[in-house]
């Protein structure tokens, strides 16, 4: 099988910026938080042999209340959010996935 894929020099600084329209939910802001806040540290592919693993820094990261407050809805509501999820409503009155 033939197949290729691009590198990035080791060392090779990247900023990234991550930017909430002014009515973004504290809950939708939480869970970005606790994304990044719980990334393994993995960026694209083959990570079984050493590929795409960085060092990721947070400069500014000022949504650690939303994150708790994320963590505290999940906790609260993960019996409403499980059924959701097995009967394809989502949380809606609406089928929206089915298998």
């Amino acid at each position: 099988m033939i197949y290729n894929f691009e590198t990035l020099a080791t060392g090779l600084p990247i900023l990234a910026e991550i930017n909430f329209i002014p009515y973004s939910r504290d809950l939708v802001k939480g869970c970005i938080y606790n994304a990044i806040h719980d990334w393994d540290g993995i960026l694209g592919g083959k990570s079984a042999v050493g590929h795409g693993r960085f060092n990721m820094e947070a400069l500014h990261a000022p949504y650690e209340q939303e994150g708790k407050a994320y963590l505290d809805y999940l906790q609260e509501n993960q019996d409403e959010l499980k059924a959701g999820l097995l009967d394809g409503k989502l949380g809606t009155n609406f089928v929206l996935c089915q298998a």
